[in-house]
């Protein structure tokens, strides 16, 4: 029966001393957190860096900031703990059930008769989509998905009752680790049964990010080892010394971590590294790891938490026109998954005409510098590394293992292109996508970039409270209007052409989505990124048609327009790179939807387009 609690004990504040430990790398950093309520039972840490520990009847919970202490009566037995990215803690007992503490408040416990697959709980994470999976030792699993739960068991797919760990993939497969030996992989709708070769006990599993398995297993005949799995293949990996691990994970850059009784092991593929006491870690017998998207390594240990980074240095300069920007700010964009999303990882000054960023972890990064405008660089438009105004074309830092400082990352302002002023007028608003655009929320401070075409950066503005942007006093021409978001592909341009009969374009509307930021009425049919910055206008068009993009491919890109049955009425091939442009005339035809398809080798690229 789900029973809703007060806290004994809220939201005090903990003082904790942390010490900062030099490690074998350069580049490494270990700190030492102390002061939490004992030996640390269990720890778990959400994708943005939230970490919440447990002890008995006490819950310690960082929030990235600062450290409080809390008291859940009756949870004096936990057999694993999680916290989702909002802050929200999820319990699991011997005995006392499955508690969910969401407010600094109170907290709900749920038991059996709620639907709980077991009272006896290990092994709990957060899945991707937000649904909280729950082992048990001997009662199956369930999920959790705020509201109800769901069973598994030995009766209706599992491989077998004991379910110590979980891990996800990209596709929303997860791996079930039973400790028999076996893993069971949930698609959503039934379960597929895998078995590692010459194991009698499987101890945690963790996704790689590339479609493979990381598996803790242990055998009676050679002990305990590390294996890989890529779908097809297992390869037994020794350990760099005897151990036997409690925990696995995998950070964003493809590694491997192993928590131990006598340690915290890392693999990078080809190589082991060992943190112990020796080297700054507070305990060498983990009983807790986990990792964040910014690839720092939480482990817990008796009486206190160790984090384990590996920083390295970013730096170089900013220029506009050969001279240094002494007014304006850095960006530093971290990719956050393995299907390449970025988000703000940090943001600095410019001091001198350079930027620093320092404690930088492991990992790969995109950097824009923005000049002040209000200082004198209202000419200029915030540029990303490799000097392009667009986060899909911007160069990448990828920080390795052990690499202490990048320098001379430099990036120079690109200037925007002045036009004659006019009539026109382009408005619209950036929304969020749920299916109706009437129940779309706003999204604000999203930056609009108004782009000439052919030409450059005209001018740029953010979207206000109601998702609103505009451009006025512009004068006749085609403009491109790009919506900037790091880590969301912009699927297709909106573009229009100003005249002196057609000045005012309102309602220039996109909508965002996980997928991506999408145009509406014109929208990309696939997109494989043949070339970037792909522009047809304009589009509805009375007959004269403009083809722009930039091609970075060996070969030629095929240009075809295509009727609405599919039937060929123009090809061309046009074998170059660089900014290009094609010209197609097809007011010879009739009316309606055609659809102008861009290839080259494996690539390709459709849009429609409307004949009026």
């Amino acid at each position: 029966m789900k029973r809703i609690f007060t806290l004994g004990l809220v939201m005090i504040v903990m003082s904790i001393s942390v010490n900062q430990v030099n490690a074998q790398c350069l580049g490494d950093t270990i700190s030492q957190y102390t002061g939490l309520y004992g030996y640390v039972d269990a720890m778990g840490v959400s994708a943005s860096g939230y970490v919440a520990t447990a002890h008995m009847g006490a819950i310690s919970l960082y929030d990235g900031v600062s450290w409080t202490n809390h008291t859940v009566t009756g949870a004096n037995e936990v057999g694993d703990i999680a916290v989702d990215d909002n802050k929200k803690v999820y319990i699991g007992t011997h005995y006392f059930g499955f508690i969910v503490w969401e407010n600094p408040t109170t907290y709900t416990v749920y038991d059996t008769n709620d639907g709980l697959h077991s009272m006896e709980m290990a092994g709990i994470k957060v899945a991707p989509d937000g649904k909280v999976w729950i082992g048990s030792f001997g009662g199956g699993c369930s999920y959790f998905d705020g509201t109800s739960f769901t069973k598994f068991n030995s009766t209706n797919g599992l491989a077998d009752d004991y379910v110590v760990d979980f891990a996800f993939d990209d596709a929303g497969n997860v791996y079930i680790a039973n400790y028999n030996g076996q893993i069971s992989v949930y698609d959503g709708s039934g379960f597929t049964i895998i078995t590692p070769p010459d194991v009698n006990e499987v101890n945690g599993v963790a996704y790689d990010g590339n479609g493979g398995l990381w598996v803790a297993a242990y055998s009676h005949v050679a002990n305990s080892f590390l294996m890989h799995y890529d779908g097809t293949n297992w390869n037994s990996i020794a350990y760099p010394m005897q151990t036997y691990p409690s925990h696995i994970e995998s950070d964003m850059s493809g590694n491997v971590w192993i928590g131990a009784w006598n340690g915290c092991f890392k693999f990078d593929g080809s190589r082991w590294k060992v943190y112990t006491t020796n080297e700054g870690l507070y305990d060498n017998q983990v009983s807790g790891l986990g990792i964040n998207d910014f690839d720092e390594v939480w482990v817990a240990g008796s009486d206190g938490l160790s984090l384990l980074g590996e920083y390295s240095e970013v730096k170089g300069a900013v220029k506009a026109g050969g001279n240094g920007v002494w007014e304006g700010y850095a960006k530093l964009y971290k990719k956050t998954n393995s299907v390449k999303k970025y988000a703000q990882y940090d943001s600095v000054g410019l001091s001198g005409g350079n930027y620093i960023f320092t404690n930088v972890p492991v990992g790969s990064y995109i950097i824009q510098a923005v000049g002040d405008p209000a200082k004198g660089y209202e000419g200029y438009t915030g540029t990303y590394l490799g000097d392009v105004e667009l986060w899909s074309a911007a160069k990448v830092i990828n920080v390795a293992f052990c690499d202490t400082t990048y320098t001379n990352i430099d990036i120079d302002l690109i200037a925007k292109v002045v036009v004659p002023p006019g009539k026109g007028y382009i408005s619209g608003h950036v929304k969020s996508a749920d299916g109706t655009r009437a129940g779309s929320e706003p999204i604000k401070d999203v930056d609009v970039t108004l782009r000439k075409v052919p030409g450059g950066v005209v001018k740029q503005t953010k979207t206000n409270d109601n998702g609103f942007y505009d451009f006025d006093a512009l004068g006749n021409g085609v403009y491109g209007i790009i919506i900037d978001l790091p880590g969301l592909k912009l699927d297709t341009i909106r573009t229009v052409e100003i005249t002196d009969t057609d000045t005012t374009y309102e309602d220039q509307d996109y909508e965002v989505d996980s997928t991506g930021v999408h145009a509406g009425d014109f929208s990309s049919i696939d997109d494989y990124q043949i070339v970037s910055g792909s522009i047809v206008y304009p589009n509805p068009t009375n007959g004269l048609l403009n083809v722009h993009f930039t091609s970075s491919i060996d070969g030629p890109v095929t240009i075809e327009l295509l009727n609405i049955n599919g039937a060929l009425i123009y090809q061309n091939k046009i074998d170059k790179k660089g900014d290009l442009t094609n010209q197609i005339d097809i007011s010879d035809y009739p009316k309606g939807i055609y659809l102008l398809k861009l290839q080259g080798g494996k690539s390709m690229k459709i849009i429609k387009v409307l004949l009026k």
